[in-house]
């Protein structure tokens, strides 16, 4: 009569468990795709954290640019100020959109496997200004 579950075995039968079991366990470690597994987690949650650090940073800078544009909103300003104002406050998230969405391609890359590894490479611009060799071509 075979056993199905470790309930049903009996004293006899644990030593059979145990050993399946242990080779089990050990399989797992020794397997050679373990190391590239871990490797390719490694590097998509670095990629994640590198993304997700940069997407907090600009809406902590939009947060603070939404408080600085209302603080002077609040003191009256002329309706060419409104306007100016406006128009300083978009230009800045438009900034920030872009910084965004360069990021966000840098880190779709690097998750692809075509991406440069080093941080540098993949920074969003601080600015929304090109970069210069971006502006020549």
């Amino acid at each position: 009569m075979t056993r199905t579950s470790m309930n049903e075995a009996t004293v006899s039968e644990f030593p059979e468990w145990q050993r399946i079991a242990s080779s089990t366990c050990w399989t797992l470690f020794l397997n050679p795709a373990l190391m590239p597994m871990l490797r390719t987690q490694s590097n998509f949650l670095a990629a994640v954290d590198q993304s997700m650090a940069a997407w907090v940073r600009n809406r902590l800078d939009g947060l603070a640019e939404a408080e600085r544009i209302v603080a002077r909103l609040q003191d009256s300003p002329t309706p060419g100020e409104v306007v100016s104002l406006q128009r300083e406050w978009m230009e800045h998230a438009l900034q920030r959109f872009f910084a965004d969405a360069a990021q966000c391609q840098n880190s779709l890359m690097l998750l692809a496997g075509t991406g440069s590894d080093s941080p540098e490479a993949n920074a969003a611009p601080s600015s929304g200004e090109p970069e210069p060799a971006a502006a020549e071509a």
